[in-house]
């Protein structure tokens, strides 16, 4: 089953995958029955196996709605928030510090990519686009002679 669910997963761009990720994070913290009142436990476990299974199966459209709804607050009961301000200020301050952690990886993931690094350093533009601009001429020049040498035959 894992490797049906890893099949799903490759199938998604790169982007899909990593909103799909931080949508389970998200989703699958709000619901945990071990996250829980104890008397809410049985909806929390449906909820978070719902939320399983949209992972697994790579359903990101599903998993959006899973989200919008316990952003909504229809999950309340399943989750086991209490309406009152001090549980809601805890519930927003949760969800900001779970969507900060989630940039932090986008953004140390982006500082592997060779183009950032590149991009990063405007100092070293001069010479990139030097070097750029060379090789474009290179070319331009070889293309001339083949153009010339099919005018020519």
């Amino acid at each position: 089953m894992a490797s049906d669910g890893d099949e799903a997963l490759h199938e998604l761009d790169d982007a899909a995958r990593a909103e799909l990720r931080q949508r389970y994070r998200s989703a699958a913290m709000r619901c945990h029955p071990d996250r829980v009142a104890e008397a809410d436990q049985p909806a929390a476990a449906a909820l978070f196996v719902r939320v399983q299974q949209a992972y697994r199966s790579a359903d990101l459209p599903a998993l959006r709605a899973l989200c919008r709804s316990m952003d909504a607050g229809h999950a309340d009961a399943a989750d086991g928030r209490s309406g009152d301000g001090a549980d809601a200020l805890r519930r927003r301050l949760n969800e900001v510090h779970d969507q900060t952690a989630d940039l932090m990886v986008a953004i140390q993931s982006a500082r592997l990519d060779p183009q950032y690094r590149q991009a990063y350093h405007p100092e070293d533009w001069a010479t990139l686009f030097a070097a750029t601009r060379t090789r474009l001429e290179a070319e331009c020049d070889t293309l001339r002679w083949q153009i010339r040498g099919i005018s020519r035959g």
